[in-house]
């Protein structure tokens, strides 16, 4: 014979077990993953919409893309910039020039949030078409 209680005692635990697996899988890929995306059309001067939390000495990386709008000889800086709950302060940037996008990385020095800024290196209305990833 089954017995019925141990059967049902078992699938209880199977089943949390399950759950506390997929709910610690799930914390560990947004903890170290796609922190977000950005996409956007006519960049001069720009925050990116998409932000993240960071704890201290944790690596930003930034896989950036662009083209420019204009077909002059200029670039775009792009700074990770934390919240200091007053503004935004850079911690790391790096300048790509022309239709060259890249990679970089940064440490956070300090836990809290964080998001990109874009900055066109021609300051008379040329703009950039940018899209990438923030990797945490």
């Amino acid at each position: 014979m089954i017995n019925l209680k141990q059967k049902s005692t078992g699938t209880a635990f199977a089943i949390l077990f399950s759950i506390i697996t997929i709910l610690c899988i799930t914390s560990i890929a947004q903890a170290y993953g796609t922190a977000f995306t950005y996409n956007g059309t006519r960049i001069q001067f720009k925050y990116s919409i998409g932000s993240t939390s960071v704890n201290a000495g944790q690596t930003i990386t930034v896989n950036h893309h662009q083209k420019r709008d204009y077909p002059a000889n200029y670039g775009m800086t792009v700074s990770v910039m934390r919240n200091t709950g007053w503004g935004y302060k850079s911690v790391g940037s790096k300048t790509f020039q022309n239709d060259n996008g890249g990679v970089f990385s940064v440490k956070a020095p300090i836990s809290g949030t964080y998001k990109l800024y874009f900055e066109s290196t021609y300051t008379h209305g040329y703009t950039f078409h940018v899209y990438g990833t923030v990797l945490k």
